[in-house]
């Protein structure tokens, strides 16, 4: 089955439901992965105002790459759920965040540590390269 959004009543934050992730914990016999769906509305609150490491995934629904990542960024989820947050924002529906962060190719993968941008990566990487990125700003 594949990943599903699903909005959070409470906050209206976007979440991606996968039935694979911690199986029997919730939805459709999996659970709410720890990706965040990011919006313009959202990503003041949930990347600049967050105290720790967030990684932010600008991709496309065209791009071959970026579905490519899709699976590798669900998975980074939920191995760092609670020591960094996971996030994806879409460049067509959130065009000036795109803009505001120079984005000129997709998948491009920014990382942020309080709320400041501290690394930048263009173009598909594998699992264990980003793995190692993240952990680096855990430090």
């Amino acid at each position: 089955m594949a990943p599903v959004r699903w909005t959070g009543r409470a906050t209206g934050i976007d979440w991606v439901v996968s039935p694979l992730a911690h199986a029997g914990c919730g939805l459709m016999g999996g659970g709410i992965m720890a990706e965040v769906i990011l919006t313009e509305q959202n990503f003041k609150q949930e990347v600049l105002d967050a105290g720790g490491v967030v990684l932010v995934d600008f991709w496309a629904e065209w791009c071959g790459p970026c579905r490519t990542m899709g699976p590798v960024i669900s998975e980074l989820a939920v191995e760092f759920e609670g020591k960094a947050k996971i996030c994806k924002l879409n460049v067509e529906e959130n065009q000036k965040l795109s803009g505001d962060y120079s984005v000129m190719a997709i998948p491009t993968l920014l990382i942020f540590k309080g709320g400041k941008q501290v690394d930048r990566l263009v173009g598909a990487q594998s699992k264990q390269a980003l793995a190692n990125k993240i952990n680096q700003y855990l430090r």
